[in-house]
């Protein structure tokens, strides 16, 4: 045999045995989460790019008609542990035709150049006699809101729902989250047929801010006309930046010195959240018609910051290509390498077109568009840029769970070490990770 062939035969077996110890390792996961009520093998609350906090029940708000076993103590240390215990501590209630339960959980602390993006409730619950539904909800202000009814089985299983607003109103913020209770309703026609809830959490997903920027022209947001060959004062400020390429800092303000052309003069800064940009115009009033004053019409000396009118590309486009194996949609970012253009790309089942920005970016010059997001091969593409640039971007290639940019038999123990790790190794954006995220990493094994 070959070199080649036994290289060969040594991955099919490589792929046999894994592919058991993996089948293997779901089904004790599930077995294991049946008997002690917690089935979840990693829910993807949060989508790419944010970051999850956690908040369990510190202390009762609601649970009027609820009992709890063991008996002794309070209602909500019941629920409140990280992981489920089953029937060893828990909540329940049969009340006709349905009554809703409430804990107030852990403060969330977020400064000030966070925003928190979404909310979920999570229950594992289940019934014991022949029908009961669950619903996880909030409690906020003496108000249930309730997400979605689900029947329950007969073993504990997970339910929950997502907010992406306050459903009292306005957006989320870290105050309105700490005055949410997390709770439940549960519901049945006949009395008897009682819920149990052996957990109970709250989710939370936040992002960095992305930076907002001002810039100015003599106090003004622009345009505006001075005469010719006169001076003008950029002044600028930024929130949630770090940095502004080409500027001092990231607020002052700086003389333009003598114009004898209209510009428009930009600014963009970055920080932990993206980048912002702004631009002011100025425009000149027409030059005097005859000489005489000894005016100065020589360009003004070279500033950061400044941009003389030139030829500009508003954009250039993107096609996204048709992904069958994805449930959800999956974002990438789209990032012209050496410049801040930057954009969230969503790639699904079927094929899109998306553009981006490109009217800061020197027209004829050639720039390199990457994608990449966690666990794919990076895509990049060179382009000069110019008027109808159009770039079609290649199927996603998921497995590269080590980051390395290739997909290797190092991958598949990095995946299988992630069941015990907790980690989210999910490419095709159902919310689990199973035995199909396992065949997308074999499939792109190289």
């Amino acid at each position: 045999m070959s070199k080649f062939g036994k290289f060969q035969k040594r991955r099919v077996w490589l792929s046999l045995i894994t592919t058991f110890v993996l089948l293997g390792a779901i089904v004790f996961t599930q077995f294991a989460a049946k008997n002690s009520g917690d089935l979840r093998i990693k829910a993807a609350t949060c989508a790419s790019g944010e970051n999850l906090v956690s908040l369990r029940p510190v202390a009762n708000s609601y649970v009027k008609l609820w009992s709890q076993s063991p008996s002794s103590g309070t209602e909500f240390d019941k629920v409140d542990e990280a992981v489920a215990d089953g029937n060893n501590t828990y909540i329940w209630d049969d009340t006709k035709p349905s009554n809703f339960v409430a804990f107030s959980h852990q403060s969330l602390s977020l400064s000030s150049d966070k925003a928190v993006k979404r909310v979920a409730v999570y229950l594992v619950a289940r019934r014991s006699g022949n029908a009961a539904s669950v619903a996880p909800g909030l409690y906020l202000g003496g108000n249930f809101y309730s997400g979605t009814t689900n029947s329950a089985g007969p073993n504990y299983s997970e339910y929950s729902n997502t907010w992406l607003s306050n459903p009292a109103g306005g957006s989320w913020t870290a105050s309105s989250v700490n005055s949410a209770g997390v709770a439940a309703r549960s519901s049945r026609v006949n009395q008897g047929n009682a819920l149990s809830i052996t957990q109970m959490w709250m989710d939370v997903c936040w992002v960095y801010k992305a930076p907002m920027v001002n810039i100015k022209a003599n106090g003004s947001n622009g345009p505006i006309t001075i005469p010719y060959n006169s001076a003008a004062t950029l002044s600028w400020s930024s929130s949630y930046a770090t940095s502004c390429p080409g500027f001092s800092a990231t607020s002052g303000s700086k003389s333009i010195g003598k114009l004898t052309s209209s510009r428009t003069f930009s600014i963009t800064c970055t920080g932990k959240g993206g980048s912002g940009s702004d631009s002011v115009r100025v425009n000149l009033s027409a030059p005097p018609t005859s000489g005489g004053g000894g005016s100065d019409s020589s360009p003004p000396p070279s500033s950061g910051g400044e941009t003389k009118a030139k030829p500009t590309v508003a954009s250039i486009s993107l096609r996204t290509s048709a992904n069958a194996f994805l449930i959800n949609g999956k974002e990438v970012e789209a990032t012209i390498k050496g410049t801040s253009v930057t954009k969230k790309v969503t790639f699904s089942k079927d094929a899109t077109s998306v553009s981006l920005k490109t009217s800061a970016l020197t027209v004829g010059k050639t720039y390199i568009l990457e994608l990449k997001t966690p666990w794919l091969l990076t895509q990049n593409f060179s382009f000069k840029l110019k008027s109808g640039v159009k770039l079609a971007a290649g199927p996603l290639i998921f497995g590269d769970v080590t980051a390395d940019n290739r997909i290797s038999e190092t991958d598949i123990v990095e995946f299988l070490a992630g069941f015990i790790n907790d980690q989210n190794y999910d490419f095709n954006a159902d919310g689990v990770v199973n035995s199909f995220d396992y065949s997308i990493l074999i499939n792109n094994l190289k």
